[in-house]
């Protein structure tokens, strides 16, 4: 069995003991590494997943390959979601951005506890609210907001969802995160840098001044966090 207490994901954490001892059996806890694709769209999602250390981006990828990030899951949510509303088809990109672990649990089973499970239908139930919230956002700020707001909240809710300052983040993935091209990478870097608020060594990126960063950082990251927090709150009001 799975001991939760040794990595925490705030979903798992957030269920009643009896149904923690009832999905514990189930649980999986492996280790994601950086860069690994969980799925693409048209996969069939086989497992669910619940990260509590790693970070996990979900991307929209059109008929061209390009890419952008339309969410990101950590410690406070799970991903496989379309699991939950019976349907085992994906529909985005999920890969690993920030290696660390994570608890999976085979798609059938999860299927068959959210249906038996009120507390456990119940944290997916608002995480789907969250989730949507987030996709809702970004669509909004990828249109309006710049490159260097939109990288600076990026940056920001990757410390939130994993609890590190400093990410292995090289050029290449930041530019498929955020649609923009190398060189516009290397400026964003350089011109963060230069504002103290990041350090960069090789291609680990460190956030070295966190209220720096949210200055520069758009509306987006706030109203995301308040709404996280707000589900949060009614996430903690689980039928027993």
């Amino acid at each position: 069995m799975v001991e939760l207490s040794s990595h925490k994901n705030e979903l798992l954490s957030s269920l009643p003991s009896g149904e923690t001892k009832l999905i514990a059996p189930h649980l999986v806890d492996v280790e994601i590494a950086d860069g690994h694709i969980l799925f693409n769209p048209g996969d069939i999602i086989r497992e669910a997943y619940f990260p509590s250390t790693a970070v996990l981006s979900v991307m929209n990828v059109t008929r061209d390959g390009q890419t952008v990030e339309v969410a990101a899951v950590g410690n406070d949510g799970m991903v496989g979601l379309r699991l939950f509303y019976d349907d085992d088809e994906a529909i985005a990109r999920v890969m690993c951005q920030v290696p660390g672990h994570a608890f999976k649990i085979e798609g059938d089973t999860f299927w068959h506890l959210v249906r038996h499970q009120p507390g456990l239908r119940h944290v997916i139930h608002q995480h789907a609210h969250a989730f949507l919230f987030e996709v809702f956002q970004s669509a909004a700020c990828n249109k309006i907001h710049g490159i260097p707001q939109r990288f600076a909240r990026w940056l920001l809710t990757k410390q939130d969802r994993s609890d590190r300052t400093t990410f292995p983040l090289g050029e290449g993935k930041i530019a498929a995160m955020l649609n923009v091209t190398l060189p516009t990478v290397r400026g964003l870097i350089r011109q963060l840098r230069d504002r103290r608020v990041i350090a960069v060594r090789g291609e680990d990126i460190s956030i070295v001044n966190r209220p720096g960063l949210e200055g520069i950082a758009c509306e987006c990251y706030e109203r995301v966090r308040l709404e996280l927090f707000k589900i949060s709150v009614k996430r903690r009001s689980v039928p027993t």
